[in-house]
């Protein structure tokens, strides 16, 4: 028995998913967005928006650098010891 081809599912022409977003595509956005997120909310990020389509790899970048944002702009600031 021959073997499969493990394929993923493309999405439709002209679309893309936040599963083929990664840092550089976040990082060469114009206008620039804000990268001050752990890498561990951008991960996190990118796998809520999972189900999403965007008509581009840069509307799908920055879709998940916002949500990458907000999420850490939502957590409390981790104060020094003593402060």
């Amino acid at each position: 028995m021959a073997a499969r081809k493990k394929t993923s599912k493309a999405p439709a022409s002209g679309k893309a998913t936040s599963a083929q977003v990664n840092l550089g595509h976040v990082l060469a956005l114009r206008p620039k967005v804000s990268t001050s997120f752990p890498q561990a909310e951008f991960l996190k990020a990118r796998r809520e928006l999972a189900e999403e389509s965007y008509g581009s790899i840069d509307e799908a970048a920055r879709a998940v650098a916002e949500k990458a944002l907000a999420a850490t702009n939502r957590k409390p600031a981790k104060h020094s010891i003593g402060h």
